[in-house]
C-alpha cells in the first residue's frame, strides 16, 4: 500500500576487480600505462553514464508510483497517502510527486469543506470561527503529515481568516438593514399613525370648528401634536423636515376643517356663499379664526374661498334641482292621489309618500296646496257618485245623474257643476264601453265571472255555454237591455279555435242548437261575422234539425287540414261566378247570407270532387258534373234538402228571378203564394203606401222578391238589379217587407164558402180565418169576418 516501506531498485554494484587479469599483462608497456587509464577512463565513462540512466529510471519509476499511490491514497481514503522518507533516488522522488498531488487534493478538500461551513454557519460569525478550527484540527489530525504540516495550516488560517472577517462583514451588513429596516418600519408605522391623527383630526374641526368651544379643543389637540412630532424628530424616528412638514400639515387640516365646519353650519346656500367671502375679509384683517391661513399668502385663502364658493354654487344648483324633482314628483303624487279617489274613494298614503299639506304648500306653493285639497275632494264625491254605475242599468245611471245636477245660486255651484258635468261624461262613456263590451263591463264590476267557451270535450262545451247564457241574462236584467253572448273578439278566437279542429264544429253547432234552442239564432249572427260558415251551418241545423251539413263540412275541413284532399281547386272568384250566374239577385239584400252560403257551397264541392272524381275546374260549363255538383252544394247550403219526396228550403225560382226559400217551406211555395195573392190577403198583410194610384194586384203577384232575411223579402215591381227597382214601402215610409211564412198562414186560413138563396141562386164568400192567437176575440169560424160585399173574390186577371 501507499505507507508500506518499498525497496529501493537495487543495480549490482560496480564491481571493483579489475576486468583482466594481471597474468594477461605479462608483456611490459612503454607507454608509461596510457592505455590502461584510457580503458579505465573509458569503462568509467562508461559507468557514468549508465548510472545517470539508471538514475533518470529510478527518479521517473518513484514520480509514477507516487503520484498513483497519491491519487489512491486522497484524504479521506481507507489508507492515504504517506511519504516513505526513503533516502534514495526513487524514493525522494516518490516522495516528492505523491506528496504534491495529496496536497492538491487536501486543498481542494479543504476549500470545499471550507465553503460548507461557511454556508452552514455563516450567519454566526462565531460559530463559523469554531466550526473552521474544528475543521482544522480534525485535518492535522487525520490528514496532514509532517512534511505538509506548516503550508497547509498557512493556507488554512489564511482562508478561514477570510472567510471568518466576510461572514462578520455580513452580519454587520444584516444588523444594520435590520436597523434600518426596523427605523423605516418605526417610522412609517409613526407616519401612518400621524395620518390617522390627521384624519382624526380633520373630523373634529369639521364636526366641532362652528362650536367655539370646540375650536378651542381642537386647537389643543394640534399643540399636542406639534409636541409629539417635535419628541419624534428628537429621537430621530422621524426627521426634522417630516416633523415641520407634518406640523403645516396638521395646521392645515385644523384650519381646513374648522372653515369647512362653519361653511357647512350655514343652513343655505346664500349663506354659505357668503361665509366663503368673508374669508377673504377675515384675511385682510388678520382674523384669528383663519389660523395658520393668517400667516400663508392671500392666494391661499383666496383658493379656499373660491372652492367653497364654488361648493355654495353647486349647493345652490342641488338646491333647486332637488325642489324641482320634489315638486315634480308631489305632482305627480297629486295626480294619482286624485285619479285613485275618483276610481277607487281611496287616495295615496299621505304619511309614507311624503304627500302632506306642508311639503305640498313648501314646493309648490299655497295655491296648488289648496286646489289640490279641494280637487281631492270633489274626486271624492265623484266616485261616490259614479262607484255604482258600471252595474246600473242605464236607467238608474240617468236618474243618478239627475240626483246630482246641482241647483242653479246654490253655494258651491261651480264646483258641484263641475263634479256633474265630470260624471256625466263619465256615464256617458260607461255606456259606450257597454255598447260594445257590456259582459266585460260587468266582469269588471264584479257581476259576473266570465268563462271562455269551453271545446275540449261536449261536456264542458255544454257547461259553458249554458252558463254564458246565463251569465248573459243576469247582466240583461241588471243592465235592463239586450247583451251580446260574446265578448269583443271572442268571436275570432272561436273560429279560429274550429278551424284548427275541423271536428269539433258538427259537435259546437249541435250543442248549441240543443242547449239554446231558438235562442241560438242571435248568438249564431253574432258569430256569423266571423266563422260564416259554423254560423250558418249551425243555423240550418237549428232551422230544420238536420246536422247532415254541419257534419259534411267539419269532415271536409279535418280532411283539407290532414292534406286528405288533394285535387286541385279552382279559385274562389271562378266558383262564386258560377254561383251568381245561377242565382242571380238572391242574395242582393243579404250580403251576409252570401258569404256564408257560398263558402259553405264551396267547402261541399271541394269534397264531392275528392269524393267522386270529376273535374272541378268545369265548375263554370253548365252541364257538366262538375258544375250540376257545385249548384247541388250550392241548394244544401242554401238550406235545400229533399224530404218524403218533397223538395223544401234552398233556392227556387220566383217570376224569372232566384230567391233562397225558408228550408221549412216547399220550393214551389212562394210562387204559388204570390200566383194566388188576392185583395183580401194584401189586406191582411201590413199596409202598402200607393200614393195617388192603386197598385193593381196583377203587378204584385208578378213583383221580383229580394231576400233580406228567413222568409223575409222585398218586393220590388221593377228590376231590382236596376237603378229604379220601385220596392213597395209602407205608408211611414220604410222598406214594406213580405214575410212569406205570414202570407203562408194568411192563405192556409182562406176559405171560401157558397150561400143557397131563393130561386136556386148562390153566393160565394171567402174570408180569412181567425189564427189560433185570435181565435179568443173572434165570432165563430162559420161566420164571415166582414160584409160578402166587401170580401168578394175577384176573378183572376192574369
Amino acid at each position: 500500500m501507499a505507507n508500506q516501506q518499498r525497496s529501493p531498485v537495487g543495480y549490482r554494484p560496480f564491481k571493483t576487480d579489475p576486468i583482466l587479469e594481471d597474468s594477461l599483462l605479462s608483456v611490459p608497456r612503454n607507454d608509461g600505462g596510457e592505455f590502461e587509464r584510457r580503458v579505465a577512463a573509458g569503462f568509467q565513462r562508461a559507468g557514468l553514464q549508465f548510472g545517470e540512466r539508471a538514475d533518470r529510471a529510478a527518479q521517473t519509476l518513484g514520480e509514477l508510483e507516487g503520484k498513483r499511490d497519491a491519487i489512491e491514497g486522497a484524504p479521506g481514503a481507507e489508507e492515504e497517502f504517506r511519504p516513505t522518507r526513503r533516502d534514495s533516488i526513487r524514493g525522494r522522488a516518490y516522495d516528492k510527486a505523491g506528496t504534491q498531488i495529496y496536497l492538491e487534493q487536501l486543498d481542494q478538500t479543504m476549500i470545499n469543506e471550507q465553503k460548507a461551513a461557511y454556508e452552514k454557519y455563516g450567519q454566526s460569525p462565531e460559530k463559523l470561527k469554531d466550526a473552521l478550527n474544528a475543521l482544522r484540527d480534525d485535518h492535522m489530525s487525520k490528514h496532514v503529515f509532517e512534511e505538509i504540516a506548516p503550508e497547509y495550516k498557512l493556507a488554512f488560517e489564511s482562508r478561514a481568516t477570510k472567510l471568518y472577517e466576510a461572514s462578520k462583514k455580513a452580519a454587520a451588513a444584516r444588523a444594520r438593514a435590520a436597523a434600518a429596516r426596523a427605523a423605516a418600519a418605526s417610522r412609517a408605522q409613526y407616519l401612518e399613525a400621524q395620518k390617522e391623527n390627521m384624519i382624526d383630526l380633520q373630523r373634529q374641526a369639521m364636526n366641532m370648528g362652528a362650536d367655539p368651544d370646540g375650536e378651542s379643543a381642537i386647537n389643543d389637540q394640534l399643540d399636542l401634536i406639534r409636541t409629539d412630532l417635535q419628541a419624534a424628530a428628537a429621537s430621530g424616528r422621524i426627521t426634522q423636515k417630516q416633523a415641520e412638514k407634518l406640523s403645516e400639515g396638521a395646521a392645515l387640516t385644523v384650519a381646513r376643517g374648522t372653515i369647512q365646519a362653519k361653511f357647512d353650519a350655514a343652513e343655505t346656500a346664500d349663506e354659505k356663499a357668503a361665509f366663503a367671502e368673508d374669508l377673504k375679509k377675515a384675511w385682510l384683517a388678520d382674523d384669528e379664526k383663519l389660523g395658520i391661513y393668517r400667516n400663508m399668502p392671500f392666494e391661499d385663502i383666496e383658493k379656499v374661498s373660491a372652492g367653497l364658493q364654488r361648493d355654495a354654487e353647486q349647493l345652490r344648483l342641488a338646491e333647486k334641482q332637488e325642489n324641482q324633482a320634489r315638486a315634480s314628483e308631489l305632482e305627480d303624487l297629486i295626480a294619482d292621489d286624485v285619479a285613485s279617489m275618483g276610481a277607487t274613494g281611496q287616495g295615496v298614503d299621505l304619511e309614507e309618500s311624503g304627500l302632506t299639506p306642508e311639503n305640498v304648500e313648501r314646493y309648490l306653493g299655497p295655491e296648488v296646496a289648496r286646489e289640490w285639497q279641494e280637487t281631492r275632494s270633489d274626486a271624492g264625491r265623484f266616485y261616490d257618485v259614479t262607484a255604482a254605475m258600471p252595474s246600473e242599468s242605464a236607467l238608474d245611471i240617468a236618474e243618478r245623474l239627475e240626483s246630482l245636477r246641482p241647483e242653479p245660486g246654490a253655494a258651491g255651484f261651480v264646483r258641484q257643476q263641475q263634479t256633474y258635468e265630470a260624471a256625466r261624461e263619465h256615464a256617458k262613456a260607461l255606456l259606450e264601453e257597454r255598447a260594445v263590451d257590456p259582459l266585460g263591463q260587468a266582469e269588471r264590476a264584479g257581476m259576473v265571472k266570465l268563462a271562455p267557451i269551453d271545446l275540449s270535450e261536449p261536456d264542458a262545451l255544454v257547461s259553458s255555454i249554458a252558463g254564458r247564457q246565463s251569465q248573459r241574462r243576469q247582466v240583461e236584467r241588471a243592465y235592463g237591455q239586450a247583451v251580446p253572448f260574446f265578448r269583443p273578439g271572442e268571436q275570432e278566437r272561436l273560429s279560429s279555435a274550429l278551424l284548427q279542429n275541423p271536428a269539433a264544429i258538427a259537435g259546437f253547432s249541435q250543442m248549441l242548437v240543443n242547449t239554446l234552442g231558438p235562442q241560438a239564432i242571435p248568438v249564431l249572427s253574432e258569430l256569423s261575422d266571423a266563422a260564416p260558415v259554423v254560423a250558418h251551418t249551425a243555423g240550418m241545423a237549428q232551422a230544420t234539425g238536420d246536422m247532415s251539413v254541419a257534419a259534411d263540412v267539419a269532415e271536409a275541413l279535418q280532411f283539407r287540414r290532414d292534406k286528405v284532399y288533394t285535387v286541385k281547386m279552382p279559385d274562389q272568384a271562378t266558383q262564386t261566378q258560377a254561383a251568381l250566374a245561377e242565382v242571380g239577385p238572391a242574395f242582393l239584400g243579404s250580403p251576409r247570407l252570401q258569404t256564408a252560403v257560398l263558402q259553405t257551397a264551396n267547402i261541399l264541392f271541394e269534397k264531392a270532387a275528392n269524393e267522386q272524381g270529376f273535374d272541378p275546374a268545369d265548375v263554370d260549363e253548365p252541364g257538366t258534373p262538375a258544375n250540376e255538383a257545385y249548384l247541388k252544394a250550392l241548394d244544401r247550403a242554401a238550406g235545400g234538402r229533399r224530404i218524403g219526396g218533397r223538395d223544401l228550403g234552398g233556392f227556387a225560382e220566383v217570376n224569372g228571378q232566384k230567391i233562397i226559400v225558408p228550408p221549412d217551406l216547399e220550393k214551389s211555395a212562394p210562387q204559388d203564394l204570390l200566383d194566388n195573392l188576392t185583395e183580401l190577403q194584401l189586406e191582411a198583410l201590413p199596409p202598402i203606401q200607393t200614393g195617388d194610384f192603386d197598385i193593381p194586384i196583377r203587378r204584385l203577384r208578378n213583383a221580383q222578391l229580394v231576400g233580406v232575411g228567413d222568409g223575409l223579402y222585398r218586393m220590388a215591381l221593377g228590376d231590382p238589379l236596376s237603378d229604379d227597382p220601385q220596392y213597395l214601402v209602407t205608408p211611414e215610409g220604410d222598406a214594406w217587407v213580405l214575410d212569406i211564412r205570414q202570407l203562408a198562414d194568411i192563405e192556409a186560413r182562406t176559405v171560401t164558402t157558397i150561400e143557397r138563396t131563393s130561386r136556386n141562386r148562390s153566393t160565394r164568400q171567402t174570408v180569412i180565418l181567425p189564427s189560433a192567437s185570435e181565435a179568443g176575440d173572434q165570432p165563430p169560424a162559420s161566420q164571415p169576418l166582414a160584409p160578402a160585399a166587401a170580401r168578394r173574390a175577384r176573378r183572376d186577371d192574369r
